[in-house]
């Protein structure tokens, strides 16, 4: 990671491309940024993300940060201020939010107060624990040894400082001899190294500064799944209720893809009155070994740290050859364990395939789904992530002109379609959903489909014959409206409109 006052990016772009080099992270303060300068002045190819913000009002100032796009950055515009030279920047591959601040010498005494206070919020509001922190804050009366200053709003930043458990991590002098460009961590971060580095080029009044850190490993926190907890003696009150609204009157003069919303939104609705949604949480799985093979992996475990405490140039080297042993004895029982275990599920499997699959959902090595982009948006959430997936995949599919064309229907009576489906037909395909089916994030369960019963006729009909009139088939809940009728007389309906 690197940060330098850069004193103006028109004049100095391909230094500034090659300070940037070999990092994941650089601030930029000072930029003296202005509207129509394009990012490929602050970053060397594609492989960066850069965010920027110019000061506004007056000439000079401005801030940039410029993040790897393997780190997945994502501005957070909702912690910045129009008053204020500070861009946010969450880095969602380890977990942080980065922000990038710098003040004017003539107006800090005024401004960092106020960014102090508006910067108190941010970090009540989110962790404090995974906020970094760097900028121009010019503050030369600060002895960051003994963390004294007789200067008011420097007071301010060492109480802001104690308060939210940080620490600044730059000592040496960045300008002449005061430390104005700064570095704010949390405490609990190991920091390998801090080094004054040249500047980008001659004309720079700022050093620059090199800072490798070791972030800290964060707890990811798991998804819990949302799910309804019906109450039975409440099941009769919610379809009641369905069955005392007007249909036609919600649906009159409606697209079938306003239909399916009004449809979701007035029976989810009518849920939240009579049930209540809970959370589960997810179960967790571990593989246990046997005792032997505990007690191998304990003494290799043991022989390594002899190993690393030891200081003699021989005695390192004969317990080097004993670390290797066991490491290599113990590898090779936790493999032939793991293949024995296997062939166990895979023989058991024939006659009971639960078994196979348990051990799939309960395997410590299964892993989701990276990171997406798709264009400039970035897919971190399983819903972000199934969205950009159908977008590259749909985009990709391109009809095929020279050899297939749409088929012209010729009638001689027109076919109406206004009552095509009836409500046996909806009834009979209602009961074939099945509850035992994953819902993913969407509230309109299966579930919740068969707790509504006969109430879910009437809007359904009018929907599956607005969906036959316009030929366009919209998505109820999770899965496409025509594969909650699978298996039933309404597909075959559907397949026979279709050869019409």
């Amino acid at each position: 990671m690197r940060l330098c006052n850069i004193n103006g990016i028109s004049s100095k772009s391909d230094e500034v491309k090659i300070f940037c080099s070999g990092n994941d992270l650089i601030g930029l303060t000072e930029t003296k940024d202005r509207p129509g300068l394009p990012d490929k002045m602050f970053r060397d190819g594609r492989s960066f993300n850069v965010f920027r913000r110019a000061r506004v009002g007056r000439a000079g100032g401005g801030v940039a940060l410029v993040v790897k796009k393997h780190l997945a950055g994502k501005r957070r515009s909702d912690l910045e201020r129009a008053e204020f030279e500070f861009v946010a920047v969450e880095v969602s591959a380890v977990n942080i939010i980065v922000g990038v601040f710098c003040g004017a010498p003539d107006e800090i005494s005024e401004v960092l107060p106020k960014f102090l206070k508006h910067l108190s919020k941010i970090l009540t509001e989110n962790d404090s624990q995974r906020f970094l922190l760097m900028g121009d804050f010019n503050c030369p009366k600060i002895n960051w040894h003994s963390l004294k200053s007789n200067v008011a709003y420097e007071q301010c930043l060492l109480k802001f400082l104690k308060e939210f458990n940080l620490k600044q991590i730059v000592l040496l002098p960045t300008r002449k001899s005061n430390t104005l460009d700064l570095i704010i961590v949390p405490t609990k971060w190991y920091i390998n190294s801090v080094n004054v580095v040249s500047p980008p080029a001659s004309t720079n009044d700022h050093d620059g500064l090199s800072v490798v850190l070791c972030l800290p490993k964060i707890k990811s926190i798991e998804p819990q799944k949302i799910v309804w907890k019906f109450l039975p003696e409440n099941i009769m009150p919610f379809r009641s209720a369905l069955f005392e609204v007007d249909w036609k009157v919600i649906l009159r003069d409606k697209k079938c893809s306003e239909m399916t919303l009004l449809i979701e939104n007035e029976i989810i609705s009518k849920a939240l009155q009579f049930f209540n949604k809970v959370r589960l949480k997810p179960k967790r799985f571990s593989c246990s070994f046997p005792l032997s093979l505990k007690r191998a992996i304990r003494r290799r475990d043991t022989a390594h740290r002899r190993y690393v405490r030891a200081t003699n140039e021989d005695c390192k080297n004969r317990l080097r050859g004993v670390w290797k042993t066991y490491s290599k004895t113990c590898d090779l029982s936790i493999r032939n364990f793991m293949n024995r275990k296997l062939q166990d599920i895979a023989t058991a499997s024939r006659q009971n395939p639960k078994k196979f699959w348990s051990y799939v959902r309960k395997s410590v090595d299964k892993q989701g789904m990276p990171i997406l982009r798709c264009g400039d948006q970035i897919a971190s959430t399983d819903e972000e992530k199934a969205e950009a997936l159908n977008t590259h995949y749909s985009s990709a599919l391109i009809s095929c002109m020279s050899h297939c064309s749409d088929s012209v229907v010729t009638c001689k009576t027109p076919v109406s379609v206004e009552n095509f489906v009836n409500e046996t037909d909806i009834w009979e395909a209602l009961k074939l959903v099945d509850i035992s089916k994953s819902i993913g994030p969407f509230e309109f369960s299966n579930e919740l489909i068969k707790i509504c019963g006969s109430a879910l006729i009437a809007p359904l009909k009018i929907l599956f014959n607005c969906c036959l009139s316009d030929r366009k088939f919209q998505r109820l809940g999770k899965y496409h409206i025509l594969r909650r009728c699978q298996s039933s007389r309404v597909t075959l309906r559907f397949l026979k409109v279709g050869d019409r």
